[in-house]
């Protein structure tokens, strides 16, 4: 009973920092736009994505922010398109730290999902918001 009551108290205190930092933060009104803000939140991340790493970012309406490894060397940024900076960031960040896995991995689904919730999550979160590297 007490294990359930602090995780859902865990993830509404992480979904709901999430929420606020978004909506503070300055929105991408398209994909020119996506791109200029994706070349320079990358110059950021410099020496933690390799110069050789293809990084494409894609806004379409109604999807669920994520990226995706495509390849070993090719990631994939998918935002809505209401999503802010911060978004890019938190996901940029997921793809620096190497947290999306590809289709083939062999790690168990129930290992990646409490590593995404407990470790990898809040770390894309903490960078986004404060621009700090945990």
């Amino acid at each position: 009973m007490y294990t359930t009551l602090l995780v859902v108290s865990y993830l509404s205190i992480l979904t709901s920092t999430e929420a606020k930092a978004n909506f503070n933060s300055p929105k991408i009104r398209n994909q020119s736009q996506l791109e200029v803000k994706l070349a320079e939140e990358r110059e950021k991340l410099k020496g933690q994505i390799e110069d050789n790493v293809t990084i494409n970012a894609v806004m379409i309406p109604g999807e669920t922010p994520h990226a995706t490894k495509i390849s070993e060397k090719e990631y994939g940024i998918v935002l809505d398109t209401s999503e802010s900076e911060w978004t890019l960031r938190h996901e940029l960040y997921h793809v620096a730290k190497g947290h999306p896995y590809s289709a083939t991995t062999k790690t168990p689904k129930i290992i990646r999902a409490l590593k995404y919730l407990f470790w990898d999550e809040p770390q894309a979160a903490i960078y986004a918001s404060t621009g700090l590297k945990p």
